[in-house]
């Protein structure tokens, strides 16, 4: 740390800096949770039983895919810090082997997602047409865990190295695919 006092000047630098990394990074992350809005809306235009089963489904999917998420959220600190310590060698190394952690925890991720999802369950309204399309719902929706771990470590390389917007663009093709998608 510094020993040179803050200025106005240096204050008014340092956030303008952190506002243009963490304001793709907020829209970025606003992004992941309007996949599971639109899903909503377009499920709400179905049916009761549809919107009733993607809202399950949406939050059945936040609630197994968190804990992945929150596993690769690790690389941030790993990556900044090498990158902090000039040693590009490392920071790549460190999101290549997220890369396959994150292959690896979707691998573990699917079939749990695929199992709290079978009708029967308490939380699956068994017995009503809910139960069905959650499962529906479900097996369409877990094939994104894969792009959304990988996303996450190849964010936390970007962001380390100040790039957000490809992190931003990557969040919005994703929901502009997911858009049509859902309609469908």
């Amino acid at each position: 740390m510094s020993d040179q006092p803050l200025t106005s000047l240096s204050l008014k630098h340092e956030l303008l800096a952190t506002l243009k990394l963490a304001g793709p990074l907020v829209v970025a992350f606003m992004g992941y949770q309007t996949i599971t809005l639109v899903d909503t809306f377009a499920a709400g235009r179905v049916g009761v039983e549809t919107l009733a089963a993607v809202s399950l489904g949406g939050a059945l999917y936040w609630a197994i895919t968190i804990f992945p998420l929150g596993v690769l959220i690790g690389l941030d600190p790993l990556i900044s810090q090498a990158l902090g310590r000039g040693d590009e060698r490392s920071a790549w190394v460190d999101c290549e082997r997220g890369l396959g952690l994150a292959l690896a925890l979707s691998a573990l991720t699917l079939p749990i997602l695929y199992l709290l999802s079978q009708p029967g369950l308490p939380w699956s309204a068994p017995g009503t047409p809910v139960s069905a399309e959650l499962l529906a719902y479900t097996i369409g929706r877990m094939w994104s865990v894969p792009a959304l771990l990988l996303h996450t470590c190849l964010r936390s390389f970007l962001q380390a190295h100040e790039r957000a917007k490809p992190i931003l663009l990557g969040t919005l093709l994703a929901n502009l695919l997911n858009l049509p998608l859902s309609l469908y």
